[in-house]
């Protein structure tokens, strides 16, 4: 069975980590298919539709659990494809490395703790 991997809205009226739930929540029951949310742990940039003045990692772990407890699943997506080598968000090494950002490396450590009960959900 294929799956959907949208990215959930940016720019919202509520909060993001709310109404992305809502819409993946939306998609599973409209197409009766897995869906993967494409953008929980995304700092985003304002060129890209990330949030003017940043979000904060617990924005992005709330995001991650209420889109698992509504049946969503998630993947990791880095600021640093958007960007390019050189931008002070990429690491040097041009690889993803969550103890390069203090918002990933929040993400990641909740993803470590949060992954041992989400059989629940």
């Amino acid at each position: 069975m294929r799956s959907l991997t949208p990215h959930t809205s940016r720019r919202c009226v509520g909060n993001f980590w709310e109404d992305a739930a809502l819409e993946i929540e939306r998609f599973i029951k409209f197409y009766n298919k897995p869906v993967v949310d494409d953008e929980p742990a995304r700092d985003g940039t304002p060129d890209f539709g990330g949030i003017v003045g940043g979000t904060k990692p617990e924005q992005h772990m709330m995001h991650i659990r209420n889109v698992r407890q509504v049946g969503g699943h998630h993947i990791y997506h880095h600021d640093m494809f958007q960007m390019g080598y050189g931008h002070p968000t990429v690491p040097p090494t041009g690889i993803p490395d969550p103890e390069f950002s203090p918002i990933h490396r929040k993400v990641f450590e909740y993803l470590k703790i949060a992954a041992k009960y989400w059989e629940n959900f």
